[in-house]
Parts: structure tokens; sequence; C-alpha cells
């Protein structure tokens, strides 16, 4: 049996096997975590397998995801590269800050690695997803990547070098959402990136505009870096 692997059991863990389920992904979830309490709940709860020994997870992994706090990610890592891996694995950090170099440097082949951030709002399929992908993933790994959170939500590919610009401002939103209007529209409804051959930009779904990131906001453009977030705040999502 192959599947994908969460390494940590924590709320966005949480978040997006909830997800998941409600999207109907029928391939295999495991979840490793070293407190059994948070595992027996999770599967409880949506229906995944626990492993609380890593080897043994690992061992079913087509799909790696790194779901522990920053300062977690050095020690698992080397646990990791412990098991002494055989064979060629797709891994997906959720760590926030950390770049594709760090996790390469400390646990390179035959692992290739992806960066994600979900919004906590995928466990309802609304969320939004900012990507970055690392040197040697295959077209098919790059789309096993993108299909698991592309079942959760909107999927925007970031240049890494603004992936952790982009993660503040989506990651403010959504938390913010908890508060918010659930009822306007928020969301992003485009991405637009600024660079020396022009502008190019990348349309997120009105759809996942208005329920993705849930706090009412006025029609505003938000500057972070050379990336810009344009809010339809209600009206046609252009910018």
């Amino acid at each position: 049996m192959r599947a994908t692997v969460f390494l940590g059991g924590g709320r966005i863990t949480s978040a997006l096997v909830a997800g998941l389920r409600l999207a109907g992904y029928e391939h295999p979830i495991v979840v490793h975590d070293r407190h059994s309490r948070k595992l027996q709940e999770l599967k409880r709860q949506h229906r995944i397998i626990v492993k609380e020994d890593l080897a043994g997870a690992i061992e079913l992994a087509d799909l790696l995801i790194v779901a522990v706090r920053p300062d977690s990610v050095r020690k698992l890592l080397k646990e990791i590269r412990e098991q002494q891996l055989p064979r060629r694995l797709t891994a997906v950090s959720l760590a926030a800050g950390i770049p594709l170099s760090r996790l390469q440097a400390r646990l390179g082949l035959p692992v290739r690695w992806a960066r994600a951030m979900p919004s906590p709002v995928c466990r309802s399929g609304r969320g939004l997803t900012g990507l970055t992908f690392g040197r040697g993933l295959s077209a098919s790994e790059r789309a096993m990547v993108r299909n698991l959170f592309a079942s959760v939500g909107a999927v925007v590919e970031i240049p890494e070098k603004h992936f952790d610009a982009f993660n503040g401002h989506l990651f403010k939103q959504s938390w913010l959402s908890r508060a918010g209007n659930a009822g306007g529209c928020s969301g992003v409804c485009w991405l637009r990136s600024q660079n020396r051959a022009g502008s190019r930009r990348a349309r997120v779904s009105r759809r996942h505009c208005r329920l993705a990131l849930g706090q009412s906001v006025p029609r505003e453009t938000v500057e972070r870096g050379s990336y810009s977030w344009r809010h339809c705040g209600g009206g046609d999502g252009s910018p």
C-alpha cells in the first residue's frame, strides 16, 4: 500500500485531512505523531491510518507531508535521514520560513522537495494554497502535489523568493476570517507578478475569492514585495 503520509498531527494536518475527506479523496491517508491521543482523535474524526512508528509511516509514503513546527523540522529530518530511504520520494514542507535549499541540505536525494502553505479554511474545501517546487521533481510528481492541494481549494504557484511574503499575507487574512463576515467577498482575486518582462497574473476563481479568506474588506490592492493582491470587494474580481 502507498499512501499520503503526514508527519505531524496538528491543526494544519487536521484541516487538510478534513478538506480531503470532504472532497472524496480516496488515496490512503497516514498520520504519524508522537502524541497518541492526537492520533486517535484524528482517526475517530477522519478515518485515517495512524502510525506512531516513524519508519513504518515513511515506508508507506508516496507523498510525504512535513507538517511540524519550524523549530521541529531539523530534528525530524535527521530522524528521517537515519532511515536510509531506499527509493525516490516526494516531500512537501508546510513549515514557514524554511527554504528549499535548507530542506535539501538536511534531507537530499532520493527525496525531492516542494513547499506549500494552505490556508486553514482548506477544511471546508474553500482554501487557497501557495506552492513552490524544488529542482528535480518530475511533471507527474508536481501534478501529484498540485492535485492534493487542489482538492481543498485554489492553488497558486509562487517563485520561492516571494513565497514567504505571499504566505504572510494569506495566513494573516485567513486567520482573521474567523472573526469576519463569511458572506462577503474578501479573497485574493488576482495575483500579479511584476518583473522586467512585464506583468504576469494568475487568476483565482471568484468562488474561492469569495469564500477562501472570509473577512469582508473594501476594494483595495495590498502590496508585498513585487507581488500585489487585488481584493474584489464584491465586484467583478478584475484588477
